[in-house]
């Protein structure tokens, strides 16, 4: 027959009838998760509602400062939207840096850009931390400029971008910008200052159809020479 008993060890768990505990209402449960939020969520939610302020309480309030600064961030980019500016820029630099405060700086400029404020856009460019981020904002800035037949300007905003390749992709882009409302002689001249010859070359091309299509073969002709003698890349 088979021996059913089995030993005991010990080192063997007991299984123990569980003890009474006293349950949570409903209520406590409520104000426990009250008490460990505000979270993430709270602080979203606040947002979308457009209570700035409580929403920033509830950032602040969040443990991970990752997630804090995350939070920052979006508040900043609401507020920008929503054109509070003043408030937007005092949260940006009161509460973030590094990082996260070229985020929500580089969002304050681009609300100032749609809403055509220029030289306050470029004030505020000057304050974001990262080179990279400031460089895209001045772009954008120049390009806006160019589209809105600012020439002058757009180039002077170009020129504060420090990095060669990202002023010459500034210029190409201006340059292109120009043609399209019919400012040729500016677009040219925008084009001739970029410095590398593979963006010259797809800045002076559709220039030289231009040109060509108002009727100045001469002009056309050398500026096509020029054309073919800078080298160009395969995605020409």
């Amino acid at each position: 027959s088979i021996d059913t008993s089995y030993p005991t060890s010990p080192n063997w768990f007991i299984l123990e009838e569980p003890k009474n505990t006293k349950e949570h209402k409903p209520d406590d449960l409520e104000q426990k998760i009250s008490e460990e939020l505000p979270s993430m969520a709270t602080y979203d939610q606040f947002l979308k509602a457009g209570l700035f302020e409580k929403a920033q309480h509830a950032a602040a309030a969040i443990a991970s400062e990752y997630h804090r600064m995350i939070a920052f961030v979006d508040i900043c980019r609401e507020l920008s939207n929503k054109k509070h500016f003043d408030q937007a820029l005092l949260l940006a630099r009161t509460h973030l840096q590094g990082h996260f405060a070229s985020r929500a700086l580089s969002s304050i400029c681009r609300s100032k850009v749609k809403t055509s404020q220029m030289n306050e856009a470029l004030e505020i460019a000057e304050l974001i931390p990262d080179e990279l981020s400031k460089e895209l904002i001045l772009s954008t800035i120049s390009r806006t400029l160019a589209e809105m037949g600012e020439t002058q300007k757009s180039t002077s905003v170009a020129y504060r971008i420090s990095n060669e390749l990202s002023r010459s992709l500034t210029f190409e882009t201006n340059s292109k910008k120009l043609v399209e409302i019919g400012r040729i002689d500016e677009a040219l001249e925008v084009a001739n200052r970029i410095t590398n010859d593979y963006g010259k070359r797809r800045a002076l091309a559709p220039i030289q159809h231009a040109i060509e299509k108002s009727g100045d073969k001469k002009k056309a002709e050398e500026l096509l020479v020029l054309i073919n003698s800078l080298p160009y890349a395969c995605i020409d």
